[in-house]
């Protein structure tokens, strides 16, 4: 196991990190640690966002247009069920669904 440190946070918090350990079934170091993740993952983006605008880049126009038509394909109709194999030669192949 990793190094521990003991952080300081008003009782509010302790409880608030406590609930939501038993609601997902998880210690409450597995949620302090996805709850740093997700925001350091956040500002992570945010940071590049500020950065592409700060450069006149077409992040929020052009790239949630292509990115919404990207996300039209996950609804293309094919049975959620039915999975594929790539060979060697990374030629798909459908394998027969289980029901």
């Amino acid at each position: 196991m990793g190094e521990h440190a003991t952080v300081r946070a008003p009782k509010a918090t302790r409880d608030t990190l406590e609930r939501l350990a038993l609601e997902q079934g998880l210690t409450v170091q597995e949620v302090l640690e996805q709850a740093v993740e997700t925001y350091r993952r956040q500002a992570f983006f945010a940071r590049l966002n500020r950065d592409l605008a700060a450069q006149g880049s077409p992040i929020p126009t052009e790239v949630e247009d292509e990115q919404a038509l990207w996300d039209q394909t996950l609804a293309d109709g094919l049975p959620t069920e039915e999975r594929w194999l790539f060979d060697d030669d990374s030629r798909a192949h459908v394998m027969a669904s289980s029901t």
